[in-house]
């Protein structure tokens, strides 16, 4: 247990590779199960709009915008709620990975800056627009939020070719000895 609880809470030491992948796709599906656990109990569920969405062809009024609007918000605190829940065990995840080849993983608190920017941005309902589309409505990203989700994407790219994909040092470094070694 104690193992387990410096592998997720401290943010000394290193990690291999395999480590880092086992435990980074084990917390995305649990933030993923969570996230979703969260919208219901926020009375959304994938039949929410389902009474209040028009037919084809139909106009698209204010209050049907206002109620998407609420649902990308409160879909929005979801996926919010259940990244802080995570917030901490990725965070230790990651800089033991990047201490593996001598890094401090500071870029892992970048993201976080940006992740939550737009998250906070979405709960407003800043960077979301409802348009209609050929006779339907849908939900998407204004020109900002576009932006700052390409740049999210970017980093987070740029994250998991460091940590996931490039070796450790050899031997000891200043973060701990080499976990293939131990």
């Amino acid at each position: 247990m104690d193992k387990f609880r410096q592998l997720l809470f401290s943010f000394e030491g290193r990690i291999t590779r395999k480590t880092f992948w086992i435990y980074t796709i084990i917390m995305l599906v649990l933030s993923v199960v969570l996230a979703f656990i969260l919208s219901a109990l926020f009375g959304i569920t994938p039949f929410y709009l389902f009474g209040s969405i028009p037919s084809y062809g139909q106009p698209i009024n204010e209050e049907i915008i206002q109620q998407v609007m609420s649902a990308s918000r409160k879909s929005e605190w979801a996926w919010f709620l259940s990244g802080l829940v995570f917030l901490i065990p990725m965070a230790a995840i990651y800089i033991k990975r990047r201490h593996d080849r001598g890094a401090t993983g500071y870029e892992y608190w970048v993201n976080i800056a940006f992740s939550t920017l737009l998250s906070l941005l979405g709960i407003m309902g800043i960077i979301y627009k409802v348009e209609e589309n050929y006779g339907w409505f849908e939900v998407s990203e204004t020109t900002f939020g576009l932006f700052l989700l390409v740049i999210m994407l970017i980093i987070t790219i740029y994250m998991i070719i460091l940590a996931g994909f490039l070796k450790g040092d050899k031997g000891e470094n200043a973060y701990g000895k080499d976990p293939l070694e131990e």
